[in-house]
């Protein structure tokens, strides 16, 4: 799901229906019942950068100080501090069994199997940070950092970082609808397609390896990236490099 950065917030729809959890920067909760929003409550005086919602019944918020705070469809419970030395950017759970929460300050991930989190483990040592996690389930993950790379979670472990947006301004958001297939955007408006049907060879046969080895329970093989949308911005160059949407 998606980080919220440093905007006032987001917000994501639970999979069981039309409701969800839009969050904000300072730290409140709002929930939406397919009708209307409810009144904002503050769960993480904190700050809020992220909320991932499998189910009507379970919910999990990330904040930039590094706590996480679950919703069991009712109430939120007190946040719990799991990262405060990186901060959290994102959270995306594919179950009430499983979450993965990415560091905002670095490249350090943090895992929830249900009942605790596991300590921050550094994948991306080269990053300043993590701006977006998508789980589709707890085989297949895929986290976006600020320097343009995704990095893909098979169950097991983190595969080194693929450059989807070499060169440019680094990835805003990613989200998968499956394992064969992710969308992430860049700070320039560019959006890049992660998709086993590619029309090549490799990407065929990565889908393919996909699905056997999800399947399977033997991970995935690594997902093939392409320019799915670019235009070029008006206005040149910022930062010294050119930009595109």
């Amino acid at each position: 799901m998606f980080g919220a950065g440093h905007c006032a917030g987001l917000v994501i729809q639970d999979r069981g229906g039309p409701i969800g959890q839009d969050i904000d920067a300072v730290g409140n909760a709002i929930r939406f019942d397919g009708t209307t929003w409810t009144t904002p409550v503050l769960v993480d005086p904190g700050g809020l950068s992220g909320v991932s919602c499998p189910s009507s019944s379970f919910c999990v918020a990330t904040g930039y100080q590094g706590n996480a705070v679950t919703f069991d469809g009712a109430d939120w419970a007190a946040a719990t501090s799991i990262s405060t030395a990186t901060g959290l950017a994102a959270v995306s759970c594919a179950s009430s069994t499983f979450c993965v929460a990415v560091g905002n300050y670095a490249g350090s991930v943090t895992m929830f199997d249900g009942a605790t989190w596991t300590d921050p483990v550094l994948i991306d040592p080269d990053v300043w940070n993590f701006s977006s996690v998508s789980c589709v389930t707890a085989e297949f993950c895929v986290a976006a950092d600020s320097a343009g790379n995704a990095l893909q979670f098979d169950g097991t472990s983190w595969a080194a970082p693929v450059g989807v947006d070499a060169g440019g301004v680094g990835l805003i958001a990613v989200s998968c609808a499956a394992p064969a297939f992710c969308m992430a955007l860049t700070w320039a408006g560019d959006a890049y397609q992660g998709c086993g049907c590619l029309s090549t060879a490799a990407g065929r046969a990565a889908t393919g390896n996909l699905h056997r080895n999800v399947q399977a329970g033997k991970g995935s093989a690594q997902l093939p990236w392409q320019v799915a949308r670019s235009r070029t911005r008006v206005g040149g160059a910022r930062n010294g490099r050119t930009q595109r949407r």
